[in-house]
């Protein structure tokens, strides 16, 4: 079997990351875990840890030279890793009993395999569907995604199948795109495809390219439902991010969505964004509580009304910036 680098991204909290090394490795069976590296985003916080906690065998730490989101840290922990497959696990989950050695059984029963998930559930034990596998996206499926049109016409037939809402999440596929938070492949691979695009600030998007890029290059990403992870009941890791760096991620899609479907289509989901930007803000300030939390329900929002009212001023601050770009103010493109 071959040896194997457990790659744990943190941006907040190191305590959380080295218990997720200690309960990662203490689970692994089948082969020697040569390496579990835990990587801080924010360089920034580094003196936070200076007075060093005890990490126990086999763990290190280390530090992204500037903070550029989730595409950073994994280049990162690959040029640290040596191992033949790399696993990549994000804080806010865990693994179950038997998960990774699962991953670990596949790629090695299937040698053709570039790359396999798990099967990540919420808190609550509910199959994260639209997060755990999904197909490329098309240019329409993001923008009905900016202008909630998916939240209005939840049944409608583009969000259905780019989200995957119409498979059946207990069957083993080749997926087009595997979310990262809880995904293995084969650190050769990686590497020789390019790895990450650090030209992305947040992340997603660049998982997007080399789910596609190991498709095309004939080494399939599969999805297998029977590696089974669970939330903690602390948000993910992409959602601490999504808190703090919510332009970022719109500036990743449509930084996707020039670099694929061309500059046009770019000017369009720029202004399609500011109208989604007013939209979510009128939702938030305009709508008494009582409405905003029916519409929630009725939407199956997979976030609560505390978590949009916390993410108000980012809904102001991105609309700002697209809307008065100028010195101070980053423009997105």
């Amino acid at each position: 079997m071959a040896s194997l680098s457990i790659l744990i991204p943190f941006y907040d909290d190191l305590q959380e990351a080295i218990a997720l090394a200690h309960l990662s490795r203490s689970q692994v069976q089948t082969t020697e875990v040569t390496q579990c590296i835990l990587i801080g985003l924010d360089p920034s916080r580094k003196g936070e840890y200076s007075t060093g906690l005890p990490l126990g065998e086999g763990i290190e730490v280390i530090f992204c030279d500037s903070y550029q989101g989730l595409p950073k840290a994994k280049e990162e922990g690959l040029r640290a890793s040596s191992a033949e497959i790399v696993f990549f696990l994000y804080p806010g989950i865990e693994p179950q009993p038997g998960a990774i050695d699962r991953l670990l059984v596949q790629l090695h029963d299937h040698p053709d395999w570039g790359a396999v998930s798990g099967r990540w559930r919420n808190a609550r034990g509910l199959v994260e569907k639209g997060y755990n596998i999904r197909r490329f996206p098309t240019f329409r499926a993001l923008l009905w995604d900016v202008l909630f049109i998916n939240k209005l016409f939840p049944r409608n037939r583009t969000t259905r199948r780019y989200k995957m809402h119409d498979f059946d999440y207990s069957s083993l596929c080749q997926a087009d795109h595997a979310n990262d938070c809880v995904f293995m492949a084969r650190r050769k691979l990686l590497v020789d495809l390019g790895g990450f695009g650090e030209f992305y600030r947040f992340g997603w998007f660049d998982q997007v390219e080399i789910c596609c890029k190991l498709n095309q290059a004939g080494h399939p990403v599969y999805f297998d439902p029977d590696a089974e992870f669970v939330s903690t009941d602390r948000p993910t890791l992409v959602n601490r991010l999504l808190a703090d760096h919510y332009s970022d991620f719109y500036s990743d899609q449509e930084h996707y969505v020039k670099r694929e479907f061309g500059a046009w289509r770019s000017k369009v989901f720029k202004a399609s964004l500011a109208g989604g930007m007013v939209i979510r803000l009128a939702f938030a300030r305009l709508f008494p509580l009582q409405v905003r939390s029916w519409l929630l329900r009725r939407f199956r929002s997979y976030v609560g009304d505390q978590y949009i009212q916390g993410m108000s001023q980012s809904y102001v601050s991105l609309l700002r910036t697209l809307l008065l770009p100028g010195p101070g103010k980053e423009r997105i493109d």
